[in-house]
Formats: structure tokens, sequence, C-alpha cells
């Protein structure tokens, strides 16, 4: 079993658990890191105009998510139930896959934000 924990007192972090524990959690990590090299590489793979598209879809979904996130704190705080941050980075790629349809589907013609 993992434990991650903070000392009270000094604020040091430890980290304490068994071997079969951290092996059993790291595989996981390796898919996520191909799926990174591999946007990359489609990255890189476009031309300027996609690439610019691209990188507007992407400030305006974090533009979209920061205004969301702070936003709904307040309301957290007048009562509104309390939300896990899974839920934040959902809307975020919700928001950003919407807009990268949009590019695909309207091609060269419109812009995407």
């Amino acid at each position: 079993m993992l434990d991650f924990r903070i000392q009270p007192g000094n604020g040091k972090a430890s980290f304490t658990g068994d071997a079969h524990g951290t092996v059993l959690t790291l595989p996981p990590i390796v898919p996520g890191v191909l799926i990174i090299a591999g946007a990359i590489w489609q990255y890189r793979a476009c031309d300027e105009f996609i690439r610019s598209r691209i990188l507007s879809a992407a400030a305006a979904s974090a533009v979209v998510t920061a205004i969301w996130t702070l936003a709904y704190s307040y309301l957290e705080m007048i009562g509104f139930p309390r939300i896990g941050m899974m839920w934040v980075g959902n809307a975020g790629w919700l928001i950003f896959m919407a807009l990268t349809i949009r590019l695909k589907l309207c091609g060269h013609e419109e812009s995407v934000a």
C-alpha cells in the first residue's frame, strides 16, 4: 500500500510503501507518456495555419476553464456544492475538443476562436 504524508512540525513530506505497490502504480504512466509524444509528433507535422488554430483552441479552452473555476469557487462559498478537480479538467478537455472538432469541420475557411 502506498502512503504519502506530510510530517507535522517540520513540514517534510515522506513516502512509505512497498515495492510491489510502486511497481503496480508506475506502468499506467507509460501509455500517458506515449500519448503525449504522439500528440507532439502530430503537432509538429501540421502546417503553420493548423498550429495557430490548435494554439488558439488551447488558449480559448484555458481561458474559459480559468474563468469558470474562478466563478465557481465564489459560488461554492455561498453554498453551491463542491465539485472535484476531475470535473474541471474534463470541462477543459471538452471545450478544447469542441474547438478542435470545429476546426476540423470548418477547414481553413473560418477561425476557431
